[in-house]
């Protein structure tokens, strides 16, 4: 930690990052109260106490259009507690994947993990899974047999397009 920074959290009590985060927070409910935008967009209640004054998205941006993240006119004040409920929906009512693949019938299928539970898991990112793996088995088959053709680890690295210490992880696993 650089002095400077060091010397103004002592001085705060808390990391300088966290008070400058609660200080742009404390002014946000300030200046919302201030314009009469302190209403919560989900219940309608008075927003009163900083500690459960929240920011949300009216509308979902994630797997839907990266510009609604952006869109001010999509933002919204709310209670922690009602953004939080909100934003939690069961997984049955969840329509894509965490990376944005859609769950139909094409794109899903069902494994059943060690405790015998049942897990929904998405067909497109099981098939890039694989071939991360499959590339990275083949990139150290090919250092492997550059290493026993008497190449430097800094030479093949330069043919492989990694690192001199990936080579060396390869080689030499301790």
């Amino acid at each position: 930690m650089l002095k400077s920074n060091r010397i103004r959290s002592e001085f705060l009590g808390m990391s300088h990052g966290k008070a400058s985060h609660k200080l742009r927070k404390s002014i946000m409910h300030h200046l919302a109260k201030k314009v009469g935008m302190s209403a919560c967009y989900r219940c309608g209640e008075e927003i009163e106490d900083i500690e459960n004054f929240s920011i949300e998205h009216k509308e979902p941006w994630l797997h839907v259009d990266p510009n609604l993240f952006w869109d001010l006119d999509n933002i919204a004040f709310s209670h922690l507690s009602c953004n939080v409920r909100a934003q939690r929906r069961p997984l049955r009512e969840r329509t894509h994947c965490p990376k944005g693949h859609p769950w139909d019938k094409e794109n899903t299928h069902w494994a059943v993990d060690k405790e015998g539970r049942k897990c929904r898991e998405c067909r497109v990112c099981d098939l890039e899974r694989w071939h991360r793996r499959k590339e990275k088995a083949n990139r150290a088959r090919r250092i492997k047999r550059l290493r026993r053709k008497g190449l430097s680890l800094r030479q093949i690295a330069e043919k492989v397009g990694v690192s001199h210490v990936t080579v060396k992880k390869v080689t030499d696993p301790r």
